[in-house]
């Protein structure tokens, strides 16, 4: 075991930056999926503006883009109150 004044040799230090890739690759892939998911929101309303020039079809769709995560976070709510949280867990 090293002292706590120790300075870990370079083949620990190696061994503790490739423990850490697979947190930083989570990361990495989290912000990705979220920058995705932010553009599509107002790029599909807006999409639907320049192919239909209908306002009125264009705030339907940003409305029904918006609803997904709202609706899942109300639904899902008593759904684990009843079924607990394990039960969604493989």
């Amino acid at each position: 075991m090293m002292a706590v004044h120790e300075e870990p040799s370079g083949g620990e230090r190696g061994r503790a930056v490739a423990d850490r890739v697979p947190i930083f690759s989570l990361f990495g892939a989290e912000v990705i999926s979220s920058l995705g998911n932010n553009i599509t929101h107002p790029g599909g309303a807006w999409l639907v503006l320049v192919t239909t020039g209908s306002p009125v079809r264009t705030s339907l769709t940003g409305a029904a883009m918006g609803s997904g995560r709202p609706l899942a976070a109300l639904l899902s709510g008593p759904l684990v109150d009843r079924l607990g949280f394990a039960a969604g867990c493989p």
